[in-house]
């Protein structure tokens, strides 16, 4: 009988930790409309979620702008900066609120995209 418990014990913790990490690792609109609306904000509201959003910002441009072959490819101006990233990013994801559960790399793809659209390419 002391082994049952023991095993329900752990079970239990065991299920109540894999469910948390499982809310604080979702990664879709609702999450990152979360971190990065505070960058819009004056004064910025969150350090850390405004970091992370930068940072992801950072890597979605990144792919976006040397990829020019993949679906994912933005034609950003020189002079854009991660602060109108994280605007246009927030805008889309206020603007398109049913597609919140989609990933959040999807998401800031199509914000992006719909910002900067590359010119069509010549066929072939």
């Amino acid at each position: 009988m002391r082994h049952f418990t023991v095993f329900f014990g752990v079970l239990a913790v065991l299920c109540v930790t894999t469910g948390a990490y499982a809310i604080e690792t979702r990664q879709d609109g609702n999450d990152l409309l979360e971190r990065c609306e505070g960058i819009t904000k004056s004064p910025v509201i969150d350090s850390y979620d405004s970091g992370w959003c930068l940072g992801f910002i950072t890597g979605m441009t990144t792919m976006g702008l040397s990829t020019p072959d993949s679906p994912f490819h933005i034609c950003s101006p020189k002079d854009f900066t991660l602060g109108q990233g994280a605007r246009i990013i927030v805008k889309y994801l206020k603007d398109h609120p049913a597609e919140l559960h989609y990933q959040d790399a999807l998401l800031a793809m199509w914000a992006l995209q719909e910002a900067f659209p590359c010119p069509p390419q010549p066929a072939p």
